[in-house]
């Protein structure tokens, strides 16, 4: 079996551009944010049951979600931080 990449580094920074949004909702002091998106491969094709995961660089909280049938995912009440996002599908190689 051939591995497909799920998405080009191109296709990343576009779809990330258009699919991605992060939200930052302030409640008193306290301030989460929200990631959503559509998984797609490289011909924009939605990608579905793909496992979406974000790391905190600095406290090392991971957050892990799957997409549904529509490629769509959510990770909410994200802490301030910088993250590392991967996203993996079976026949894929992990991006």
């Amino acid at each position: 079996m051939t591995s497909k990449s799920l998405l080009s580094k191109a296709g990343l920074i576009a779809c990330l551009a258009i699919f991605v949004s992060i939200s930052v909702l302030g409640f008193g002091q306290q301030m989460t944010g929200t990631l959503t998106g559509t998984t797609m491969d490289s011909t924009g094709a939605v990608v579905t049951n793909a496992k979406v995961t974000m790391k905190n660089e600095g406290s090392g909280d991971v957050r892990t979600t799957v997409s549904n049938t529509a490629g769509y995912f959510s990770i909410t009440a994200i802490q301030p931080g910088t993250y590392t996002v991967s996203i993996e599908a079976p026949g894929f190689k992990l991006w």
